[in-house]
């Protein structure tokens, strides 16, 4: 395969990240992060992209890509864009953020990760 042929598949081919939430108790000791520590297992939260701000007014959000509400991330377009400032491709830094609310709880836990 010749080179040309190869960096035009290499384009072609989308990087997707599936992002799962994962809930814990802390434990008869109640501190995070010991031995005593209870897997509960996978939540399934509301997902959503938030801006980091890395690169002041970037605008990275709007040009990066989505998240479902199935924790998989579809990412944009590569190359330049001409809509960016600089002609910049889509790349950026993004929160990737899950929030959930157990059931019968009043308040929401939220917890993120870059992407």
């Amino acid at each position: 395969m010749d080179k040309d042929r190869i960096i035009k598949l290499y384009k072609k081919i989308k990087q997707y990240e599936q992002f799962d939430a994962v809930a814990w108790h802390d434990g008869p000791d109640d501190t995070p992060n010991t031995d005593d520590d209870l897997n509960l297992g996978v939540v399934a939260p509301s997902w959503s992209l938030e801006e980091y701000a890395a690169t002041y007014g970037d605008e990275d959000l709007k040009y990066v890509g989505s998240l479902g509400q199935n924790g998989v991330f579809t990412p944009a377009v590569d190359g330049p864009n001409p809509d960016r400032v600089g002609n910049r491709n889509n790349i950026g830094d993004v929160w990737v953020v899950a929030t959930y609310t157990p059931a019968g709880a009043d308040t929401s836990l939220k917890a993120r990760g870059h992407l």
